[in-house]
């Protein structure tokens, strides 16, 4: 009986311990040492603080992993202006497509096409899609530029300095430009250069602009005069007496007859007589440099009789 009551006890003092054990090793497994951080992806899956960084960047309080971006967007020193179009060393046409995203003071990024030769062929500035400047923005641009010496240049975006100015965040992404994506339209501006006194109201004067290759260039050609005049052409002494603001609605071309359309805000260019003829001869001569074309009417909103002094 005694031999009995000993084995029991030694029964029960065994699973205690056992028991005792395995619950060591529960803790050890469960909720003792940390885990094991190898990668930034292991940081980030066991909680570990992520820090707004580019690249990202997650310590385990030990040690500091960086993310591993793929690099397919160009991004300047400071991680500040980020460019996902044009690729580094891809093929540009016409237009130049430019975007990306940026943080930048006032939300103004700044850009430019040079060729090979370091000649600006266009440049402009674009505006961020952020909400406060300490957050980035999406941007893009859309624009056409002159005639590139060689077959290669280079995209440079960047913001400027608060302080002073000066360019900064600059990205530079080499590029190639595609020769067989471009023609050439003339849009017709009034000129201070060649009219210095404005006497000849009816008589505008061409400037060459590159668009890309279409079937539609007569539409092409009004959307190009629509820009109004370039900073190069502004220089030149071009300026349009097109209102801001004019959208073109349609066209349409049959029996040498060109149909255009436009927006309402044309109606502001039929105040006074100088004016409506500098815009009849605006659109007239840049619709009649195509063989297609003898005649134009102009509407608005499918209206005519719209441009009267």
């Amino acid at each position: 009986m005694q031999n009995q009551s000993r084995s029991t006890a030694l029964l029960v003092v065994a699973g205690v311990a056992l028991a005792a054990l395995a619950a060591i090793i529960a803790y050890k497994i469960g909720a003792g040492d940390p885990p094991r951080v190898t990668s930034f992806d292991e940081c980030v899956a066991a909680g570990f603080p992520v820090m707004e960084s580019y690249p990202a960047q997650c310590s385990d309080g030990t040690q500091t992993f960086v993310q591993n971006v793929v690099q397919t967007e160009s991004v300047s020193e400071s991680g500040n202006v980020r460019v996902t179009e044009p690729a580094s060393g891809g093929t540009v046409g016409l237009p130049l497509v430019i975007r990306g995203q940026a943080r930048a003071f006032e939300n103004n990024v700044n850009w430019r096409l040079r060729d090979q030769d370091g000649t600006t062929l266009a440049e402009g500035f674009a505006t961020a899609d952020a909400p406060d400047v300490v957050q980035f923005g999406a941007f893009s641009v859309t624009s056409s530029y002159s005639q590139p010496r060689g077959t290669r240049g280079t995209v440079e975006v960047f913001t400027t300095s608060a302080e002073n100015g000066s360019e900064q965040d600059r990205v530079s992404i080499p590029v190639s430009f595609d020769a067989d994506a471009a023609s050439s339209v003339r849009v017709f501006f009034s000129s201070t250069t060649s009219d210095p006194n404005t006497e000849r109201c009816e008589i505008t004067y061409p400037a060459t602009r590159r668009i890309g290759t279409t079937s539609a260039p007569a539409r092409a050609a009004i959307e190009e005069l629509l820009k109004g005049p370039s900073d190069s052409e502004r220089a030149a002494g071009m300026l349009t007496s097109l209102p801001g603001g004019v959208r073109l609605l349609g066209i349409t071309i049959s029996g040498g007859v060109a149909r255009v359309n436009f927006s309402d805000e044309l109606r502001a260019a039929a105040g006074g007589s100088c004016r409506v003829a500098a815009v009849r001869s605006q659109i007239e001569s840049t619709l009649k440099q195509f063989s297609t074309v003898s005649s134009v009417v102009i509407l608005v909103n499918g209206q005519g009789d719209v441009l009267e002094p």
